[in-house]
């Protein structure tokens, strides 16, 4: 589900079950993983990717990859 005030670029996908909160900013290429959680007010750089069953409870970079709970920057 995706709640109220949310802006997304272009090429974004968000994977079954996830839940993006209000006043979440996506970038552009970002990719949610399935059952996902996007906590309120966070932004979402560029071409950033959040694994599946994460919860991002802060910002993240453009390029990043984050998984886990909390979601944590993942090893290359």
């Amino acid at each position: 589900s995706v709640g109220h005030h949310v802006s997304a670029g272009n090429f974004v996908s968000i994977g079954p079950g996830a839940v993006v909160a209000g006043q979440v900013t996506i970038g552009s290429g970002v990719m949610i993983g399935a059952g996902a959680t996007v906590l309120p007010g966070i932004t979402i750089g560029d071409d950033a990717v959040v694994g599946a069953g994460s919860v991002l409870t802060h910002d993240i970079s453009a390029g990043c990859r984050v998984t886990g709970n909390p979601a944590r920057v993942a090893a290359p």
